[in-house]
C-alpha cells in the first residue's frame, strides 16, 4: 500500500491551500492587469529605484530627477530600505520576472509571510491551532489583504506581527531564536516609515500588561536573567544591534529639523522647525472614521473597493456564537488595549488625543492615525474570535439535553443573523451561503460527541479544510467585486539601465495656451528642499522653467544676498536681463573670486559638450566636470543645493555656494580644470552599506537559531 512519504507530511497543506485561494482572489492584481493606487505606486517605485541602483553599484542618498534633486534618505527609511528580504525582488527578477511582476509576487510573499507570524502569534495565544487557524485565515481574506495595492501599510504590520510573536515565544520559552527573531522585527521596525505608530502600540502594551500581570512580573524578569546570563554574547548582540538600528531613525529626525527640507503638503498650517510637524487639519483628516469606510461590512460589495473595512461573514457568526462563552482575563486585555489604540486613532474627536498631542512630543508627527485599525484594532478583534472560536470547539454534548440546546441555540443564532442580512440592501449571495454552511457545520459539530461518523468527519485535518470552505467562500465573490472596480494597470517607469548618457539639459515644452507643463507651484511640492520650495512660490512660472531647463549656467561674476526675498527678485530680474551675475547666500569667508574684470555680456548656458566644458562620469550621488576656461568662472548647477554636497577642484576642497535662491554654486579657476560634486562623505556611503550588512547578518541569525533549536512552533500540514 502507498505511504505518504515523511517529508510530504511535514508540508503545511491547509496553509498552502489557503495562500493559493488568496493569490487566486487577487490574480489581477498579482498579474498586473490591475493596478496599483496611490501610495503603493509610489513605494513600488522608490523600492525599485533603491534596489536597481543598489545592484548596479550606486548608493542611492541623492536623486538629481526629484524635483531638481533632494536628499533620499527620507525615501529609503519610508520603505525601511536595510531589510533584506528585499533581495527576493532581485531573485524573482533575476529569474525571469519583470521587476513590476517581482515586486507584485514580493508584496503576495511578504503579505503571506506577515499572516503566518499572526498564526503564531495566535497559536502563543490562545493555545489551540484549530483556533489561530480560524483567526489566520480571517485576518488574511479581509481587507487588510487590498491594502497591498493601494498603501504601504505592509511594510509595517508584518514586523509588528512578527515582534508580538517573538516576544510572547521569549516570554513564555526564552530561547536565542526568539532572542534574534526579536531582535531582527524590532531592527525592521525602528528604521522603517516613523516608528511612532510602535512605539504608541507597544507603550501602550506595556502600561496594560503591568497593570494587569503583575504578579507575572518577577518569574518574567527571572527568566530574562536567566536566559541573559546564559547566553551572555547573544543577549549584548541584541541589544547592539537595536540600539544601532535607533541612529538611521535619529539621523533622519535632525535632518527633518535642519531647516533645508519641507514638505509642503504635510505641513500646512502646522506650528514647529521639524518639516513631519502636522497640522491639525490633516491630523483631523487622517482619522479612523474619516479614512477606513465601515459601510461595506454586511453589504454592497458589488461596489467594493481597495481599503474598504471588511471582515468574512463567518467572523460575525463566531461573535454571536461565542456571546455565551466566558470572558476570561487575556480576552480583557487585549479588548482594553484595542479600545484605547482605537481612541487614539480617533484623534480629535476624543479628549485623550488632545492629552497626548500635549504632553508626548511625537504625536504632532503622526498624520494617518487610521493605520492604528489596521495594525492593531482589526487584528485584536480577529484574536478575541480565535479565543471565542477555542471556547467553542472545546463544547462537548455528552447528555441529548446538551445536544438540543446547542442546537437550539446554534439555529436561533444563524436565524437572527439571516434575517439581519435579508433586511440589508445588496447582500451577495455567498454570505447567505456562509450562514447556511455554518448553521449545517455547527449543528454537525455540537452532535459529534454521541456520533463516531462525525467525530471523524471533524478530525484535525477535516476540521482546517472546512474552516478554509466556510471563511473563503464570501471573500472569493466579495475580491471578484473588488477586481471588477478596480483601476486597470499603467504602466510604471521603465527599466533603469546601468548606465546612461547625460542630458545638459531638462524637457522644455509650452502648450498651446503657453503654459508650461513641466512648471510646478511650491505649494504642489510634496518633499523638496526648502529654498525650492520659497523659489517657486516666489518667481513667475514661465521664467523659473525656462531658466532650470539648463543643469549648468557658467557666469563671470557673483553677488552676494542675505535676505532670499531680495534674492528672489534680483534673481528674477538678472535672469530676464541676462546678467552675467549669479546670487550667492551671504555666508562668513570669501570666495575666491568675485568676478571678472573681462566679463561677458550675458551668462552662458551649457547647452552640450564642448572643448570647455564637459561631463566626464556622473552618477546619482555626485558628477564629475571636466573645464577649459581662459579666466575664472562661476559654474551653476541647477541642481538643489544642500549643505551635505561636497566641491572639489583638481584634488583640493573648496566652498558650495547655495547660489541663485535654491541651486549649487563653485567658482573655477582659469585653465583645465576637473571638478568632482559629491554628495557625502565615503564615510556617509560605508555606514550605509555597514547597515544592510547588519541586518542580513541578523536575518542569517535568525535562520541559522531556528534551524539549530528545532523551535516547537514550526507550522505542521
Amino acid at each position: 500500500m502507498f505511504k505518504k512519504p515523511a517529508a510530504l507530511k511535514q508540508i503545511p497543506w491547509p496553509f498552502l491551500l489557503s495562500f493559493l485561494l488568496w493569490v487566486f482572489m487577487f490574480r489581477g492584481f498579482l498579474s498586473g492587469e490591475l493596478s496599483l493606487v496611490l501610495d503603493a505606486v509610489q513605494y513600488a517605485l522608490s523600492i525599485k529605484f533603491y534596489l536597481v541602483n543598489l545592484f548596479h553599484g550606486v548608493y542611492p542618498l541623492w536623486d538629481p530627477d526629484w524635483y531638481y534633486g533632494i536628499p533620499w534618505e527620507f525615501f529609503l527609511r519610508r520603505i525601511g530600505n536595510y531589510n533584506p528580504l528585499y533581495f527576493v525582488i532581485f531573485l524573482l527578477n533575476k529569474l525571469g520576472l519583470s521587476w513590476h511582476g517581482a515586486y507584485l509576487w514580493f508584496l503576495a510573499v511578504y503579505y503571506f509571510l506577515g499572516m503566518v507570524g499572526f498564526y503564531l502569534l495566535a497559536k502563543r495565544l490562545v493555545k489551540d491551532e484549530r483556533a489561530a487557524f480560524l483567526g489566520f485565515l480571517l485576518l488574511l481574506f479581509s481587507s487588510l489583504s487590498t491594502m497591498l495595492f493601494f498603501s504601504y501599510i505592509q511594510l509595517i504590520f508584518v514586523p509588528y506581527f512578527w515582534f508580538f510573536y517573538f516576544l510572547v515565544a521569549f516570554t513564555q520559552e526564552p530561547k536565542q531564536v526568539h532572542a534574534w527573531g526579536l531582535t531582527f522585527s524590532s531592527m525592521v521596525i525602528l528604521t522603517t516609515y516613523i516608528p511612532f505608530y510602535f512605539i504608541t502600540i507597544f507603550v501602550t502594551f506595556l502600561i496594560l500588561f503591568v497593570f494587569f500581570y503583575m504578579k507575572s512580573l518577577r518569574t518574567i524578569f527571572s527568566r530574562y536573567g536567566q536566559f541573559a546570563g546564559k547566553n551572555r554574547f547573544v543577549a549584548f548582540l541584541c541589544c547592539l544591534f537595536i540600539l544601532l538600528s535607533l541612529i538611521p531613525g535619529y539621523r533622519l529626525y535632525k535632518d527633518a529639523a535642519s531647516g533645508e527640507l519641507a514638505l509642503p503638503a504635510r505641513q500646512q498650517e502646522a506650528q514647529g522647525g521639524n518639516i513631519f510637524t502636522v497640522s491639525e487639519r490633516n491630523i483631523a483628516g487622517g482619522d479612523i472614521t474619516s479614512q477606513v469606510y465601515f459601510d461595506k461590512l454586511f453589504s454592497g460589495h458589488d461596489e467594493m473597493e481597495l481599503g474598504v473595512a471588511y471582515v468574512p461573514v463567518f467572523a460575525y457568526l463566531v461573535l454571536l456564537l461565542g456571546l455565551g462563552t466566558t470572558l476570561n482575563k487575556k480576552m480583557v486585555f487585549m479588548a482594553v488595549w484595542a479600545f484605547i489604540i482605537l481612541l487614539i486613532g480617533l484623534t480629535t474627536t476624543t479628549p485623550l488625543y488632545d492629552f497626548l498631542m500635549e504632553h508626548v512630543f511625537y504625536f504632532k508627527y503622526i498624520r494617518q492615525s487610521y493605520y492604528f485599525f489596521w495594525v492593531l484594532v482589526l487584528p485584536v478583534f480577529i484574536l478575541l474570535l480565535s479565543e471565542q472560536f477555542r471556547q467553542l470547539l472545546a463544547f462537548e454534548a455528552h447528555r441529548r439535553k446538551d445536544a438540543v440546546l446547542a442546537g437550539l441555540y446554534v439555529f436561533l443564532i444563524h436565524a437572527v443573523f439571516a434575517v439581519f442580512l435579508f433586511l440589508q440592501k445588496g447582500v451577495s449571495i455567498t454570505s447567505y451561503a456562509t450562514v447556511f454552511l455554518s448553521f449545517v457545520w455547527c449543528s454537525l459539530y455540537v452532535r459529534r460527541t454521541a456520533n463516531a461518523g462525525l467525530e471523524k468527519f471533524f478530525s484535525p485535518r477535516n476540521l482546517l479544510i472546512s474552516l478554509i470552505i466556510l471563511v473563503g467562500i464570501q471573500p472569493l465573490q466579495t475580491y471578484l467585486f473588488v477586481s471588477r472596480n478596480a483601476f486597470h494597470a499603467v504602466a510604471l517607469e521603465k527599466e533603469m539601465p546601468a548606465s546612461l548618457t547625460f542630458e545638459y539639459q531638462r524637457a522644455y515644452h509650452k502648450s498651446e495656451e503657453g503654459e508650461n507643463k513641466f512648471s510646478i507651484k511650491g505649494r504642489q511640492l510634496y518633499y523638496s528642499t526648502r529654498w525650492l520650495y520659497v523659489l517657486l512660490n516666489g518667481v513667475d512660472d514661465d521664467m523659473f522653467s525656462e531658466y532650470a531647463r539648463y543643469k549648468f549656467i557658467v557666469y563671470d561674476k557673483t553677488k552676494a544676498v542675505e535676505d532670499d526675498r531680495v534674492a528672489l527678485k534680483e534673481f528674477e530680474r538678472s535672469w530676464r536681463d541676462r546678467e552675467n551675475i549669479a546670487y550667492i547666500e551671504s555666508a562668513e569667508g570669501v570666495d575666491h573670486f568675485s568676478g571678472s574684470a573681462n566679463a561677458s555680456l550675458e551668462p552662458q548656458p551649457i547647452e552640450g559638450e564642448s572643448g570647455q566644458f564637459k561631463v566626464s562620469d556622473f552618477d546619482l550621488n555626485g558628477i564629475k566636470i571636466e573645464t577649459g576656461y581662459n579666466k575664472p568662472k562661476f559654474l551653476v548647477y541647477n541642481d538643489n543645493y544642500h549643505s551635505d554636497w561636497q566641491a572639489f577642484v583638481n584634488g583640493q576642497r573648496t566652498p558650495v555656494r547655495r547660489t541663485n535662491i535654491s541651486f549649487k554654486g563653485v567658482w573655477l579657476p582659469e585653465g583645465k580644470n576637473t571638478l568632482v560634486l559629491r554628495f557625502r562623505s565615503p564615510i556617509d556611503y560605508g555606514i550605509e552599506y555597514f547597515y544592510v550588512g547588519l541586518f542580513s547578518l541578523t536575518f542569517l541569525l535568525l535562520i541559522i537559531a531556528a534551524i539549530k533549536e528545532n523551535p516547537s512552533y514550526e507550522i505542521s500540514g
